[in-house]
């Protein structure tokens, strides 16, 4: 039996296909499908660094639908792996193990399926299976979940009435959401790229666009963002403006696991402070340069993928694209 591509689990289930696409059938992982050059090559396009984050978004696309199983190429890995950043801190960890069984559950006094601990390792972006087990001790001693244990090393969980009071307290992010977070600068010259880009191409997917200055609610502004973006799938972070907003929300997203899909437009110049140019004390104003917003984006965040676009067309083609591949859409989208 051949080793898995990503996390070389033994026996994973290979089948090949006419355009060199295989077909990918792990343990751990789940289902996917891999191009030839990828799986020829796995050392070079898979690092280790990378390998956890791309399980764990392998894992999350077979839970929701393993009908649209990620496909692996050379040029999305890193993508994908940006997409879905891994465990996080402990808090978030713990946050995305409970909201976990809670999805697998639904009600007090129900067990998850069994699984293995590698499997739930995947499923929480962790390492490997001794993370994953001592997370669920650790909660087992905080009596928030129960153990039963089968004679074949797998396990499946359940949530405590503790457990599920916690759950309580999290605004429930789940995964059969249909919401998807938009964050963008809110000027009258972003409407079409919202209206004629963003929205088709989530729509498109099956899934549903929410921006929280179209959406009617009575709350706190501050308080509708944070309860918004823990009820969406993922949240789509356009950064063009660099408005503080959406690098604050965007990493919000983060902070809980959710995928963050990057854009910025490539085009649009203005003359603007150069960034090297501004201080914080300085008496006169800063001297103006032509500057555009792909270099006006935070050093923190310029590392991640971003769909660089120059019309509202071109940034609805390739958003829908990178949300199927990153197997987030809740229908394959019509290709031409």
């Amino acid at each position: 039996m051949p080793t898995c591509v990503v996390c070389h689990a033994p026996n994973a289930k290979e089948s090949a296909h006419p355009d060199d696409v295989y077909t990918v059938d792990c343990p751990r992982c789940g289902i996917f499908k891999v191009s030839g050059i990828v799986r020829a090559t796995r050392e070079d396009c898979l690092p280790r660094n990378l390998a956890v984050s791309i399980s764990h978004a392998i894992r999350l696309a077979t839970d929701r639908s393993g009908s649209f199983p990620l496909t692996l190429l050379r040029d999305n890995i890193e993508t994908i792996a940006a997409a879905h950043p891994g465990h996080g801190s402990v808090d978030s960890q713990i946050t995305r193990f409970i909201q976990q069984i809670a999805d697998k559950t639904r009600f007090v006094g129900r067990h998850t399926p069994f699984a293995s601990w590698d499997v739930w390792a995947s499923r929480l972006g962790l390492p490997d299976s001794d993370n994953a087990r001592d997370l669920a001790m650790a909660l087992k001693a905080e009596g928030l979940i129960d153990i039963v244990e089968s004679t074949s090393q797998k396990q499946n969980l359940k949530l405590t009435l503790a457990g599920w009071s916690r759950f309580d307290q999290l605004t429930k992010s789940s995964a059969d959401s249909d919401q998807v977070f938009v964050a963008m600068w809110f000027h009258r010259d972003m409407d079409t790229i919202y209206t004629d880009g963003i929205a088709p191409a989530v729509e498109a997917c099956g899934l549903r666009p929410y921006r929280v200055d179209r959406a009617a609610h009575t709350n706190r502004i501050d308080a509708e963002i944070i309860t918004e973006i823990r009820r969406s799938r993922f949240l789509v972070a356009e950064v063009t403006g660099e408005r503080g907003g959406v690098y604050y929300e965007a990493g919000f997203a983060q902070g809980l696991g959710l995928p963050v899909i990057w854009c910025c437009n490539q085009s649009y110049v203005a003359h603007l402070p150069a960034p090297s140019a501004v201080a914080p004390n300085m008496s006169e104003p800063p001297p103006c340069e032509p500057v555009g917003w792909m270099s006006r984006m935070h050093f923190d965040t310029r590392q991640f993928p971003h769909i660089l676009w120059n019309k509202a067309a071109e940034l609805q083609h390739e958003l829908a694209l990178r949300i199927q591949m990153l197997g987030l859409a809740r229908r394959p989208i019509e290709t031409r």
